[in-house]
């Protein structure tokens, strides 16, 4: 009966001891779930804050170079914003892109416009924002082509690089750096694409390519490519 008993003692005793140990267990693990939800929500108030202050300096440079009533520029925060979501990027890029198009004469809506393309074309053709605006708007003056041109201009260069052993990224470069000679000579956007790819296949690089087609262009049409003058012996005959 003794022995009974004390079995029973110690059963008691390890049960206590286990339960205040499941009480112990439950008390650290509810304040580490309290601590992290606390300092979780302190950062996402801090980042908050910081995407606020970077949103409103954002639209600080838009004001900058353009001049809308306060209600249009409210209703373009949220076109931005709906933007940014649609295409994978910051509304802070979308402002700055934006901001971009508009200083070089675009009027907002239709710097929004190019800004949602230059958008898609970095991330198709995993180049910078920068990169992609200043490709597109190089290609746009080279080919006088419009807004509504944009889209055309990032179908060829897209299905050309999936297609040819060249990156949608090193078709733009390429024309950024030789649209306007290449227009000039009458090539048209598909047919100036189809000289860089022809060319790049020999030396692989898109730049070097761009550059050089340039050159021949205007040597074709007489013109020094440093100066933009007409060669001397050309102009004479």
């Amino acid at each position: 009966y003794r022995q009974e008993s004390a079995i029973k003692a110690n059963t008691a005793r390890m049960v206590s001891f286990r339960d205040r140990l499941k009480n112990a267990w439950v008390a650290v693990t509810s304040f580490a779930t309290v601590t992290t939800t606390f300092y979780t929500l302190v950062r996402q108030i801090k980042d908050g804050v910081n995407t606020i202050i970077e949103l409103d300096e954002a639209m600080v440079g838009l004001r900058k170079v353009t001049d809308e009533t306060d209600e249009t520029y409210r209703k373009f925060i949220d076109t931005a914003n709906n933007m940014a979501i649609s295409v994978g990027h910051s509304t802070k890029s979308a402002i700055e892109a934006t901001t971009y198009f508009a200083k070089l004469g675009y009027s907002l809506e239709e710097a929004g416009r190019l800004a949602e393309k230059a958008l898609v074309f970095s991330n198709i053709g995993d180049m910078s924002i920068d990169d992609a605006s200043e490709n597109l708007i190089a290609i746009m003056k080279g080919f006088k082509l419009s807004v509504e041109d944009v889209t055309r201009i990032m179908d060829v260069a897209n299905e050309v690089g999936n297609k040819y052993s060249i990156t949608t990224d090193g078709i733009a470069e390429a024309l950024k750096r030789s649209s306007a000679s290449l227009s000039l000579a009458n090539n048209s956007l598909e047919e100036s694409v189809g000289l860089i790819v022809a060319a790049n296949n020999a030396i692989q690089d898109p730049e070097k390519v761009g550059n050089a087609l340039k050159t021949m262009s205007m040597r074709l049409r007489g013109i020094k490519d440093d100066t933009g003058e007409l060669i001397s012996n050309l102009r004479e005959t």
